[in-house]
């Protein structure tokens, strides 16, 4: 009976979550951002040597995604679930994100 319920639970598990992808990208100068730190409802990673990230998260729950890196602005963005899967094609290559240097008159 033990097994079973760990057998469901995992599989429970599996289901509900998923792999939030993305890149971040200077605005300025069209070059990604390497060691942008990501914190996505509370689950952190840093970005690559080519601004790439991934993070496991809730699918059907909003996330926030905070990116902080030295030099630039703090940037905040509101991912709202695709409940509808309406996105399921779309490229993960297309999820850009951008960030002003903290000098920029963008940034204030």
């Amino acid at each position: 009976m033990k097994v079973k319920f760990i057998i469901i639970a995992f599989f429970l598990c599996s289901c509900t979550h998923n792999k939030f992808s993305g890149y971040v990208y200077d605005f300025d100068t069209g070059k990604p951002i390497q060691s942008v730190a990501v914190n996505i409802n509370g689950n952190i990673t840093n970005t690559d040597s080519i601004g790439h990230f991934e993070v496991g998260v809730n699918s059907n729950s909003n996330c926030v995604i905070n990116l902080k890196r030295q030099g630039y602005a703090i940037k905040t963005v509101l991912r709202e679930p695709d409940c509808m899967k309406k996105n399921k094609n779309s490229d993960q290559k297309k999820r850009i994100i951008y960030m002003f240097k903290s000098d920029s008159d963008f940034s204030k």
